[in-house]
């Protein structure tokens, strides 16, 4: 009702993610929303989506990831005779293949890795792969997700089409690296 308010949204996701039905239904209703002049900007984390949107007609500006975080979280030396892995936030879905990301693993000796979220079909490839694995079957709160990256070797995050995932810079963060 107010006419000066300005709505301006924040998509973190790209052209990639129209497979998704509940992501393409999203993105229809903010693109639906912009041309009732209900939004009157689109914020984009990748540049490439910037201009795709701004040769479209649409306002667009670019937002840069960065993390901040309350209290300084390092890597701490792990007394552990195995290479630690972390999985994290990629669950089941195509862009995400955690299948792939598990089975890589598998080739690397002497290895524990830590998968959070899971589900059933995930705890059951990690079972028939004979791996080495802690797990939680939930999403947690990302302070707590920064404890758990920061006691790994190596985390991995391998994507298909993300541009600025938080995930790896808040590793690089906590001095871990990330593939």
């Amino acid at each position: 009702k107010n006419e000066k308010r300005k709505i301006k949204v924040i998509w973190h996701a790209n052209n990639y993610e129209v497979l998704s039905d509940y992501t393409w239904g999203l993105n229809k209703k903010v693109l639906e929303l912009y041309e009732e002049k209900q939004i009157d900007a689109l914020a984009f984390v990748k540049k490439s989506m910037v201009e795709f949107y701004k040769k479209s007609g649409y306002n667009t500006f670019y937002l840069m990831n960065n993390v901040k975080t309350t209290n300084t979280i390092k890597r701490e030396n792990i007394k552990d005779s195995k290479i630690r892995i972390g999985i994290y936030n990629a669950n089941s879905r195509e862009l995400k293949n955690i299948y792939t990301q598990i089975s890589a693993t598998t080739l690397i000796e002497n290895s524990i890795v830590d998968i959070v979220p899971t589900n059933e079909a995930i705890l059951e490839y990690a079972r028939i792969m004979n791996l080495d694995y802690t797990s939680l079957p939930d999403y947690i709160p990302t302070e707590e997700l920064l404890e758990r990256i920061k006691n790994n070797d190596i985390n991995l995050y391998i994507t298909f089409t993300e541009c600025s995932p938080m995930f790896p810079i808040e590793s690089f963060e906590s001095g871990v690296p990330c593939l």
